[in-house]
Order: structure tokens, then C-alpha cells, then sequence
């Protein structure tokens, strides 16, 4: 059901499709390591990037078994670098795991490729809701919005100044064509 909710909303295309850059980070859970998917179908890289055993189905791809892109990158510049984004806004949706988490993380798997921090990173703090039930979604839009407009100047400033008259003082608006070239789109799976 889900894929085939997938495939409607994504229209089957490919990835090389898309009129940006694209990919999705997933866990290659045999290598233990992060994966870009930034080629095929559009489909299987956002099941695979969703991929949480026990909820949504693990996702066998290239032979590769893959799940949720946070266990190995949960907040993955690395990939957007690599896909050619010269401009690095990352939305953290809660404040880093407990310490006692980290060394479990580090032994399970591979280290994270690191291609340096975002030129900007928001925190959203989402402890006080559920990432996993339809309840709390409209509480969680609200407070991610709430976030954006109180940073909007931080992020006006990322943009070049060629950018900036086009858009508006508040709300949700895409770049200008010629901008949104420059950067790309990376799904990491769910942040919890």
C-alpha cells in the first residue's frame, strides 16, 4: 500500500528525472554503511530511505539490503555535497541522542562521511511529539514553521543577493529557477 501510494504521489519516474538534484540516504545494514541513492527509481529510494523493520519493510536494491538513512546519517550534508549543493541549510529534528546512545551507534556502524557542517542548521524540537502517529502531524508542521519564520533572516542570508528580492518575507517559497539549480535535494530517512 505504502508503495503503491508512493508511486502514485512520485508518478513512477526515475530520479534523473526530477527537474533538481536528487537522492536519499539509506543504511546498507550488511556493510553498515550510509548509501546515496541518487539514480533509479524514485520509489525504491524513498522506501528504502523510510525503511524501518517492523513498520515499513526493509528494501533490497543493487544487493544491497537497505533501511532508514538516520542509523548511519542522520543529518547527511555529505550527501547534498555530493550531489552538488554549494548552499547547506540542515533541519535537525530534535537535539542530538543521549550520550549513552553514541557509543552504541559507533560500534553498530560505519563511520559517517563527513564533507564538513551546513552553512546554517535549525533545530526543531520534536520530544514532545509523536514521529509516529497522525495525531501530532499539524502540531509538527506548526512548530517546524514556527522554527523557519524565526530564523528566516539566518536563512535570507544564505541565499545570494541576486536571490533574495524575488522572495517573500514569510511562508513557504521556492528559488528562483536560475537558484534552485545550484542546489540539491536529500532525503535521510526519519530523524528520531
Amino acid at each position: 500500500m505504502l508503495r503503491a501510494g508512493l508511486d502514485e504521489v512520485l508518478g513512477g519516474r526515475r530520479i534523473e528525472e526530477f527537474p533538481r538534484r536528487f537522492g536519499a540516504v539509506a543504511t546498507d545494514v550488511v556493510g553498515r554503511t550510509a548509501v546515496l541513492l541518487d539514480h533509479g527509481s524514485a520509489t525504491d529510494a524513498v522506501c528504502a530511505t523510510i525503511a524501518v523493520p517492523a513498520i515499513f519493510p526493509m528494501m533490497r536494491l543493487d544487493g544491497r539490503v537497505l533501511v532508514d538513512g538516520a542509523l548511519t546519517s542522520p543529518l547527511p550534508v555529505w550527501a547534498a555535497r555530493r550531489l552538488g549543493a554549494d548552499t547547506m541549510l540542515a533541519i535537525r529534528l530534535r537535539p542530538e541522542s543521549s550520550q549513552r546512545s553514541q557509543p552504541l551507534r559507533a560500534r553498530v556502524v560505519a563511520p559517517i562521511p563527513d564533507d564538513g557542517p551546513a552553512d546554517l542548521e535549525l533545530l526543531i524540537d520534536t520530544r514532545d511529539y509523536s514521529g509516529w502517529s497522525a495525531r501530532d502531524v499539524a502540531a509538527l508542521i506548526d512548530v517546524g514553521r514556527r522554527a523557519a519564520e524565526k530564523s528566516l533572516d539566518q536563512i535570507l542570508d544564505l541565499l545570494t543577493p541576486a536571490a533574495r528580492p524575488g522572495l517573500a518575507s514569510a511562508g513557504c517559497h521556492a528559488l528562483p529557477a536560475a537558484e534552485s539549480q545550484r542546489h540539491a535535494a536529500v532525503a535521510a530517512g526519519s530523524s528520531r
